[in-house]
């Protein structure tokens, strides 16, 4: 459980994290990559324009298993940011909204076929504005585990913390208010509530 009090500190742990999880890669906030000379870039898109749409980033003219994708927006900043190995992404895989804030990170349990949509692993979402939206646990293409959901506005408070199971409520659930105290507190069998809720 995250305190709606820690709020702040738990998104910068959270990049964090991912930031070193990415195997070296340089996560600045703005959406774009940072890769030394040494990389090998090759083109695999383009827009009608000529500017780059996704390209592969290599580190080796040899390993062509192992690699980073990167996808752009028509602006130049990355839209995608994924690293595969042996031909399957581990690690994390990016999302970003066209003015470089991130959108969403999808923390990798094991490595995931390429056509994948949705990996096994841990979703954290995010608003436009950068606060957080929803994080959960994905498995099998359902939400397994814990959920919780947040304001849009600009305080980021948490508005609904519970567990799922095969994309249903089971078990607790918490709701609170804009000012982060508890609103109810009730327990959920398959999306249903199951005796009484408490209000406050």
């Amino acid at each position: 459980m995250y305190p709606n009090i820690d709020l702040g500190k738990q998104m910068h742990l959270d990049r964090l994290l991912v930031k070193i999880a990415v195997s070296g890669l340089v996560l600045a906030g703005c959406g774009r990559m940072s890769a030394s000379k040494e990389k090998i870039h090759r083109v695999i898109d383009t827009y009608p324009d000529g500017q780059v749409n996704s390209e592969h980033v290599y580190d080796t003219e040899d390993d062509t298993m192992s690699y980073v994708i990167l996808e752009h927006f028509p602006n130049e900043l990355v839209s995608f940011q994924g690293e595969v190995k042996e031909g399957k992404f581990v690690g994390a895989k990016l999302n970003y909204y066209d003015n470089g804030v991130l959108r969403s990170i999808d923390s990798l349990r094991h490595p995931c076929d390429l056509l994948e949509c949705c990996c096994d692993g841990r979703v954290l979402r995010y608003y436009r504005n950068g606060k957080s939206d929803q994080d959960f646990e994905l498995k099998d293409n359902l939400r397994n585990g814990h959920y919780h959901f947040y304001s849009r506005d600009s305080t980021g408070v948490m508005i609904t913390s519970s567990l799922y199971s095969n994309d249903m409520k089971n078990g607790p659930c918490t709701t609170y208010y804009e000012s982060g105290a508890i609103k109810t507190i009730g327990t959920y069998r398959n999306d249903t509530l199951s005796g009484d809720e408490v209000r406050f």
